[in-house]
């Protein structure tokens, strides 16, 4: 978890010029990797006994990831593009998929990152054709930079979101559907749609949704892959809401995603701790 950083303080450029002096002499890429590691440790987005470097990305693998900090994957490669600039190599890319696809299946990382110090690029299980827009991709241009490397690290590849407002604001940047968060999570969730919509639970959820959407709205959708994207979508917001209130009344989600997960969308220990009825309860979507 990363807390307050001295903005001023000379390490941290000097950290970031350590990481981009590598990039551009095009060390090895154990060097860049060391480099890397020191800049998550010193500028307190990672513990030092919460990155593993060469971690196979799951029981069976040969293979190994460069660096896993916290539940992310950082591959370090000394050039990630082919012809230079954030155009990625294709199989460093696929390389990273797998690993991540790996772990996936053994519940474990959930993110991961690309870089060869300068460039970085973003990925996750499922995550489909690359995409090098701001903020799926950054670009370190100089050490002055290395305050928007933190953030971007921060707030998209490491899961360190504790300092976000849950305003309107903070809930947009973060988890509305430009953002990497929204599109991971729509991901998860649409796969965990396909393999149990044939339920009969899940089947009348549904039809009373779409039912309930109807009598208020009209016919808002053409076909039903399209009300499947909408019902996938209002599971996604509904999570998300749920989550932000319970902590804004003091609940530690993070705490109870550990050891109860299912009470995020049931709101049992939010009832018992605010006395609160309604508000956060099982629904269409949980």
């Amino acid at each position: 978890m990363a807390g307050h950083l001295d903005e001023n303080d000379p390490k941290y450029p000097i950290l970031a010029a350590g990481i981009l002096g590598r990039h551009e002499r095009n060390e090895a890429e154990a060097n860049i990797t060391s480099a890397v590691r020191d800049f998550l440790i010193q500028t307190g987005l990672a513990k030092s006994d919460e990155i593993v470097e060469e971690n196979p990305p799951s029981d069976a693998s040969r293979r190994a990831v460069d660096l896993t900090a916290l539940d992310t994957f950082i591959e370090v490669k000394r050039r990630i593009g082919t012809t230079g600039g954030l155009n990625p190599n294709p199989d460093y890319v696929n390389q990273l998929d797998d690993y991540l696809a790996q772990s996936e299946k053994q519940g474990r990382v959930r993110m991961g990152v690309l870089t060869d110090g300068k460039y970085w690029l973003l990925r996750w299980p499922g995550a489909g054709p690359v995409n090098t827009a701001p903020p799926y991709a950054f670009t370190l241009d100089s050490n002055a930079a290395w305050l928007l490397l933190f953030e971007w690290l921060r707030d998209h590849a490491l899961e360190s979101l504790e300092n976000i407002p849950s305003d309107r604001g903070g809930i947009t940047e973060h988890f509305g559907p430009n953002s990497p968060n929204y599109h991971r999570d729509i991901t998860v969730l649409a796969g965990l749609y396909r393999q149990n919509q044939d339920f009969e639970t899940i089947k009348v959820k549904r039809q009373l949704w779409h039912e309930l959407l109807r009598t208020a709205l009209g016919e808002i959708a053409r076909s039903d892959a399209e009300l499947d994207d909408l019902f996938i979508r209002h599971t996604y917001l509904s999570a998300v809401i749920g989550m932000v209130v319970q902590q804004s009344f003091g609940i530690d989600i993070r705490q109870l995603a550990a050891t109860e997960p299912e009470d995020l969308l049931y709101g049992r220990r939010f009832r018992n701790d605010t006395g609160l009825q309604g508000i956060v309860e099982s629904d269409f979507f949980t």
